[in-house]
């Protein structure tokens, strides 16, 4: 089967060498590698033309587009030879198995037999068209091993009947991508979520574990607070409802409906909160001083989110 790569970057010249280094070190390498950038202003795109010059088995393809992340997804799918199309994301890297992995949740022997022609097919019958692959992350400092768990799904609350592809590590057929009319390019933020939506509504997916990236966490409050921000913003603008968003907007209503009938009471709640703020993931952490990170993290994260959907609605409402 051929395959695809597809990667959208912006200013990624930091992380770059390690994502490609990872797309050349896998043990079955796609037949082409299409990366678009949407403009950076770094040395992104030197490191591109470098490793295009200098590493030809590679048959990398490089592309400059201006516009959003899915202005550059959709341009790169279309300029793709073949019929799957694997996706991940700059800030990534992947494991060296990952993309064979990705091949093999594809075309299953089922009798495990080698002469067997492969089957796509999965154990019910129905044809694979899109695959979930999974990620964890390269934390290295006690913030970063912090923000972790805001971001990511963790292994223990993995549900793969119901887990969604994401741009990290995910793959599909082309008819999948014009069946449901590419990536919407009226999304800036949080497009892939929204994409994985209709995926589900109208595919089947199969969620592959063993597909496994390791993403690089943001390494500062600010950045982790913008790509929360971002995450909530393009919920808000897809139109996009999460439960957990609105139980987030009657917490904190409650917390200043406390103001105005005892202060005392007000402190004790929040305290208590920012106690569970830590209890519901301190089993994440390896690093004691990771700990002192969940409770600043938990007000970011909200802040965040009610910010981003205010702001969202706000633009989807008046058509910003």
């Amino acid at each position: 089967m051929k395959v695809s790569l597809i990667v959208t970057i912006l200013n990624e010249g930091q992380n770059l060498e390690l994502l490609l280094s990872s797309i050349w070190a896998q043990k079955s390498r796609a037949d082409e590698v299409i990366i678009v950038d949407g403009g950076s202003r770094d040395h992104s795109w030197e490191i591109l033309q470098t490793w295009q010059k200098n590493f030809s088995k590679l048959n990398l393809r490089i592309f400059q587009k201006s516009g959003n992340r899915s202005v550059s997804r959709n341009f790169a799918i279309k300029k793709a030879k073949y019929e799957w199309i694997a996706i991940t994301d700059a800030g990534c890297i992947l494991d060296d198995k990952w993309l064979q992995n990705l091949k093999k949740a594809v075309l299953p022997h089922p009798s495990g037999s080698t002469n067997q022609r492969p089957s796509p097919l999965n154990g019910e019958g129905k044809t694979i068209l899109v695959l979930a692959g999974y990620y964890q992350a390269d934390a290295v400092t006690g913030l970063e091993e912090a923000i972790v768990p805001y971001v990511l799904v963790m292994p223990d609350r993995v549900d793969p009947k119901n887990f969604l592809p994401a741009t990290r590590s995910m793959m599909m057929r082309k008819q999948v991508w014009e069946k449901l009319g590419g990536f919407d390019e009226k999304l800036s933020h949080n497009e892939d979520f929204a994409l994985a939506q209709k995926i589900k509504k109208n595919f089947q997916i199969k969620f592959v574990r063993k597909a496994l990236v390791t993403w690089i966490p943001r390494g500062n409050l600010f950045s982790f607070f913008r790509m929360i921000y971002r995450f909530a913003l393009g919920d808000a603008e897809a139109r996009i409802f999460r439960p957990k968003v609105a139980t987030i907007f009657l917490r904190y209503l409650f917390f200043i409906s406390l103001l105005f009938i005892n202060l005392k009471l007000e402190i004790i709640v929040f305290l208590f909160y920012l106690l569970w703020s830590i209890y519901k993931n301190y089993k994440y952490l390896k690093k004691f001083k990771a700990y002192y990170y969940l409770p600043v993290l938990q007000v970011l994260s909200d802040a965040a989110v009610m910010t981003g959907s205010v702001i969202g609605l706000y633009k989807r409402f008046f058509h910003l």
